[in-house]
């Protein structure tokens, strides 16, 4: 077809969510979807290709580093982070609108699945992305303002 672009197009392994009982969906081109695990049914569906200016991150099929996971897993409604080969962003666990987005500072994709662990021990998981020239380490600080603001500190 003239005129079409064809972009490949790749899952995350899903995050369950809600004691097992809801999952996320994240695909490579920005489209993020909550559904209840028991019957397939979606509860929210979000392109943030389409609704957001901030970078969603993106990895191919053969990628073993996308990854997304709850920064704050002993809370339900906690803000979730999409991990991708060149960037993350850090979404709402209500709509999976995109609040915030970091690229790495080095420009090869990553080398390995991040690791995600609690090091500053504040309860909330920090994440190590590991590049060809060196290991960087992102410290998630989530701060509740007047109107709710999630950021992504380095």
């Amino acid at each position: 077809n003239k005129g079409l672009d064809l972009v490949e197009l790749s899952a995350a392994p899903p995050l369950l969510v809600n004691e097992g009982n809801e999952l996320i969906v994240a695909l490579s081109n920005g489209i993020i979807s909550k559904h209840r695990a028991s019957t397939g049914q979606r509860i929210w569906l979000h392109n943030n290709n389409r609704s957001n200016q901030k970078e969603f991150p993106t990895w191919s099929s053969d990628s073993d580093t996308a990854l997304l996971a709850q920064l704050l897993p002993s809370r339900h409604n906690s803000p979730f982070v999409v991990i991708g080969e060149t960037s993350m962003s850090l979404h709402s666990m209500h709509q999976g609108k995109m609040y915030d987005s970091a690229v790495y500072p080095t420009s090869p994709a990553t080398l390995f699945r991040p690791v995600l662990h609690d090091l500053s021990g504040d309860g909330t998981l920090d994440i190590l992305i590991a590049t060809p020239d060196a290991v960087w380490g992102y410290l998630v600080n989530i701060e509740m303002k007047t109107t709710i603001l999630f950021r992504i500190m380095v």
